[in-house]
């Protein structure tokens, strides 16, 4: 593996861990403050403030790390590509903003949350100076790490400090804004290191008929991604919404560390795909897969086998009735992490027809399922319509991307890590003869799981994935023997 994505993968790996982490200290304790009404309601405008953002940004997040890729060994091309896409966020932010309000203020469902979408609004601002796409182009993935941290340790002790009771719902996602406040300025600021923005010749249309394109692909994904909890909250009550968004929140939370590895591919797939090394992009294509199933197998089965201990220690008793659909939507954290392998392949060949054609078919079935099955399971219809539907887009996605791309797909290893994991559910009830306190069961269980997986994937299933990683973090870190 080149030693530079090594190094930005252990360094995504920290953002990630620090994204898995974190929200398991504030999303307990906001859970039990604001219970399951304060906690749907933030849920509900959450996901509708993210259209607004999605639709705000153009695609400009994918657009941008690609083009940056391509042109950031030369400055000046970069300063004028940055200058012209930050001037285009900018510019269609402010008309979502309007609109965002006008809804606000006119329908009553959203009437009721009427502080929370104010806040909202200032998350579709803010968005644009974010500029993540910028440092994801250059590939500093360094600085997006630290300054994550950092900003995540102040906002857990804002919310410790100021989110006290059911009334306090809008301080808290007001402290998620202060954190996306805060990166747009550190963010800002250390752009300089890279570009210098420009206000005249810009040319702003050449740019649009691509980012239509994509914002086309990212408002039809973001129709089956959010649409469930949307669908939900309109036909069904906040709690119900609440114990879906939980289970939802657990099963994405793992996710985050499979994106630890995705994020890094595609400023270097498409510099390498720019400059024809189809080769080289295969190789890395096919070793990010099997990466993506050795991580994705055992966090798929471990949340399985303990769906009610993370339920009941991150959400609270309230939400126990959200561990039938946390294990539903288990099997989601595979398919969206070999989706995200697929996805890479078809971005930076501009193969952007393919994913608007899978996500078309994700959102009728996920339109189509989620009316069918939440006015009879509530919940639990929703998470059986998000499999479904990401079942779907990935097997499109697959079919797409081989046609251009032929990966091996690791049937084997795929197999192996599943007979590895069903041992996790051994190490579960052994426990459970010995203590039934949760807290007990889900440390012993994990500690345990994770050292019988490492243990037989080094000695008997002596597989290189591990010992490559194992070595490229103690080149960072120190020196291993391995």
């Amino acid at each position: 593996m080149d030693r530079t994505i090594g190094k930005n993968f252990i360094y995504n790996f920290l953002l990630s861990a620090s994204q898995l982490l974190l929200p398991l200290i504030t999303f307990p304790y906001a859970s039990r403050v604001l219970l399951p009404e304060g906690m749907g309601s933030i849920s509900f405008v959450e996901n509708l403030t993210q259209y607004f953002m999605l639709f705000s940004a153009l695609g400009i997040p994918i657009y941008g790390v690609r083009e940056i890729a391509k042109v950031r060994q030369d400055k000046e091309k970069m300063s004028k590509l940055f200058s012209e896409l930050l001037t285009i966020h900018f510019l269609v932010s402010m008309l979502m903003a309007l609109c965002y309000w006008l809804l606000a203020i006119n329908i009553a469902k959203l009437h009721m949350d009427l502080t929370l979408c104010k806040i909202g609004i200032g998350f579709v601002i803010s968005n644009v100076f974010t500029i993540e796409w910028l440092f994801t182009g250059n590939e500093n993935f360094k600085l997006i790490v630290f300054r994550s941290l950092a900003i995540r340790v102040f906002c857990i002790a804002l919310l410790f400090l100021f989110v006290k009771s059911p009334d306090d719902k809008s301080i808290y996602y007001g402290i998620n804004l202060f954190s996306l406040v805060f990166t747009a300025i550190i963010n800002m600021y250390f752009a300089r290191r890279y570009v210098n923005f420009r206000w005249k010749n810009l040319l702003l249309v050449p740019h649009i008929k691509q980012l239509l394109i994509l914002l086309s692909i990212t408002i039809i994904t973001s129709l089956y991604v959010l649409m469930d909890t949307v669908l939900l909250g309109f036909f069904s009550t906040r709690i119900q919404v609440a114990f879906y968004a939980a289970s939802l929140k657990i099963s994405k939370l793992f996710l985050i560390i499979i994106g630890s590895l995705v994020g890094v591919l595609l400023p270097r797939l498409s510099s390498l795909l720019h400059d024809d090394k189809r080769e080289e992009a295969t190789l890395l294509l096919n070793k990010a897969l099997r990466f993506s199933l050795l991580i994705s197998v055992p966090l798929a089965l471990g949340i399985i086998c303990l769906s009610k201990e993370l339920v009941m220690l991150i959400s609270g008793k309230d939400f126990a009735e959200a561990a039938l659909s946390l294990k539903i939507l288990a099997s989601v954290v595979i398919i969206i992490s070999l989706a995200q392998i697929y996805y890479q392949i078809l971005i930076p060949l501009n193969k952007e027809k393919y994913i608007m054609f899978a996500s078309l078919a994700g959102v009728a079935v996920c339109v189509i399922f989620n009316l069918i099955l939440i006015p009879i399971y509530q919940h639990i219809g929703s998470a059986i319509s998000t499999v479904l539907t990401e079942s779907i887009v990935t097997l499109l996605l697959f079919i797409f991307s081989q046609r251009l791309i032929k990966l091996t797909f690791p049937w084997k290893l795929l197999l192996q890590n599943m007979l590895v994991g069903f041992l996790f559910f051994g190490i579960r009830n052994l426990t459970y003869l010995y203590t039934e306190d949760t807290l007990t069961v889900l440390i012993v269980t994990v500690s345990g799981s994770v050292v019988v997986y490492m243990l037989l994937q080094w000695f008997f299933i002596k597989d290189h994935d591990i010992r490559e990683l194992v070595q490229i973090a103690s080149r960072k870190y120190g020196k291993v023997n391995v």
